[in-house]
């Protein structure tokens, strides 16, 4: 199923076709161990115990090649149900997994996505990796995240219920909306800040025309927005003109 060039999905939890090695895990070991530690890290201590280690190795493999698989798209998403005969390990329910460049508002706008639709979350967690890519795509390194300016974040949720194919695919469009809506919301916070600075120098230039107090509390509002207290989305742009 593919949602176009930049991002691609799949809602059963099969091996996506991009000529990922079925043992990569031992072709690139020091990623992978790179990659495990990371994982492992961000699961809860009271959960270490939910599976064996047998599974939860089975689980590791199983997440680093989808990892890998990413390629050179956008975002990757899977839907599946783990059980211990195809995939090595178990899960109470549906396991949703996403691969994609770390940005701000990940987490949250997929919980959202996830509450929305009143799915319970047996557990979840999302280590932030440090990655190294050929021009392909291809990976050829996990190191530590705050070694790289590349870093990608893998997201694991497993859901207490088991979804349909239906519902998969239902989930996995909102799922790819949601990420588009926010590596926009990225891109253009920069630039929406930008606007609010001007609109700062804007109200100092005209200061002689208001009055001073009110020009003082206008400046501090617009730069209390600017100071990461306010998640801008869009603005619109008016042109005041004279006539007769």
């Amino acid at each position: 199923m593919s949602t176009g060039n930049t991002d691609r999905e799949t809602s059963s939890g099969a091996p996506l076709d991009d000529g990922v090695s079925d043992d990569i895990e031992t072709t690139l070991p020091v990623a992978f161990a790179s990659f495990s530690s990371s994982y492992t890290k961000r699961i809860p201590d009271d959960e270490d115990l939910l599976l064996s280690p047998d599974e939860l190795n089975s689980e590791l493999v199983d997440a680093f090649r989808f990892l890998a698989a990413r390629g050179n798209e956008t975002a990757v998403i899977r839907i599946f149900s783990p059980n211990t005969g195809g995939h090595g390990y178990h899960a109470p329910g549906s396991v949703i997994e996403i691969v994609t460049d770390d940005s701000p508002f990940l987490i949250d706008s997929v919980l959202g996505v996830l509450t929305e639709r009143d799915y319970a979350i047996a557990r979840h967690f999302h280590p932030i990796l440090g990655t190294v890519r050929d021009e392909s795509g291809a990976l050829v390194d996990v190191v530590r995240s705050r070694d790289t300016d590349h870093r990608e974040s893998f997201q694991h949720y497993e859901l207490e219920a088991n979804l349909d194919e239906k519902e998969a695919r239902l989930l996995t469009r909102a799922l790819t909306r949601v990420l588009h809506d926010v590596r926009n919301v990225v891109a253009d916070f920069e630039p929406m800040q930008d606007a609010v600075r001007t609109m700062v120098a804007y109200a100092y230039e005209d200061a002689a025309t208001f009055a001073e107090g009110d020009v003082d509390e206008t400046v501090a509002f617009l730069e209390w927005l600017g100071d990461d207290n306010f998640v801008f989305l869009g603005y619109r742009e008016y042109e005041i003109v004279d006539q007769e």
